[in-house]
């Protein structure tokens, strides 16, 4: 796209993707550009979004309480805005409803940052990119896809994150599919990267998420770690786990799901994400050796898995405590099915 056809947009930003998918990494890209701004994270669209109806019982008369209810969101204290400053930009308004409400704390983080378009990063937006088309139909979301293999990996190493292969796997399955179908259904709003792609060639992904958005490519957006550090984007108690956000991209990352889970786990999470896998372009692998062969032959071994086609007590077998025993199954299995 030629920058004489580029318009200047104002149009709010959504980064989504599942968990420790790189949703945070996106957001300081992004905000190194200097026209816009991504917050933190914090939910306050979803909380006041359910609880006043679908946003349709916001009004004038109860302005006050919503406002309560705004600034007391979990994490909306790290945007650093007072109900104040809320209720200054409030008085400005022509009408009083869910749409202009929500807004004001996006712009009022943005005017202070400098910037005029705002934005806005959470992974469980994944699920939600409908209701918000809804109230914001210019909207524009980056959603970001890793592969499920290395966010099982990447949650198993956080404090927070699940230990549970089965229900991380399920969760990425829930939140990548759900915004593949969005992404389909709402093709002019919804920009889909892949984390790989991004750490690989991230000035031609970057250039091709700006095209999508209709603003300039900015070279700062590749140095988005020094704007990190100098501005501090990253909540102080986020920080630990967030290390990659202040240096320059780096692929190092990439694959260390395959490498790392023992075969028996990611026995369970290809099994658990095998569509969704395929679909977004990534390779299985066969089992203990890991490599990405027969491809055709193991996404329907994997299918007739979910589909309990197969029944062998052996397969029942492969758990996490004994990886010597569940190497020794797998083998049995993989040789028998693909030699």
């Amino acid at each position: 796209m030629s920058s004489s056809n580029k318009t200047k947009s104002k149009s709010p930003v959504f980064i989504v993707g599942a968990e420790r998918s790189g949703t945070t990494l996106m957001r300081v890209i992004m905000a190194a550009h200097s026209k816009i701004s991504i917050a933190p994270e914090a939910l306050i669209f979803d909380f006041l979004y359910d609880k006043y109806n679908k946003g349709s019982d916001v009004n004038s008369e109860n302005i006050q309480v919503v406002l309560e209810d705004l600034v007391n969101v979990d994490k909306f204290k790290d945007w650093g805005i007072s109900k104040a400053e809320l209720e200054k930009e409030v008085e400005e308004l022509d009408e009083i409803n869910f749409k202009n409400i929500i807004q004001i704390p996006y712009i009022i983080y943005a005017r202070n940052q400098g910037k005029v378009i705002w934005g806005d990063k959470n992974p469980l937006h994944s699920l939600k990119i409908e209701e918000i088309i809804s109230v914001f139909p210019d909207a524009r979301f980056i959603h970001i896809i890793r592969d499920g293999r290395d966010t099982v990996l990447s949650l198993r190493e956080t404090e927070w994150g699940t230990k549970d292969v089965n229900e991380a796997a399920t969760d990425w399955v829930n939140f990548v599919s759900s915004a593949n179908t969005s992404a389909k259904v709402h093709s002019n709003n919804v920009v889909e990267i892949n984390y790989e792609n991004l750490v690989s060639n991230p000035e031609e992904v970057i250039k091709n998420v700006t095209d999508f958005l209709g603003i300039e490519f900015e070279k700062s957006m590749l140095e988005f770690y020094k704007e990190n550090a100098k501005k501090k984007l990253i909540p102080s108690w986020q920080r630990s786990f967030h290390q990659n956000t202040y240096r320059a991209i780096t692929k190092s990352r990439s694959g260390r799901g395959i490498a790392t889970l023992s075969p028996s786990d990611l026995f369970k999470v290809q099994t658990i994400e095998v569509d969704v896998l395929v679909d977004n372009g990534y390779d299985l692998v066969s089992l203990p050796s890991k490599q990405p062969i027969n491809q055709d032959e193991l996404y329907h071994f994997y299918k007739s898995i979910q589909k309990k086609e197969i029944n062998s007590l052996e397969i029942g077998h492969v758990n996490h405590r004994d990886n010597d025993q569940n190497n020794s199954i797998l083998k049995k299995i993989f040789n028998k099915l693909f030699k």
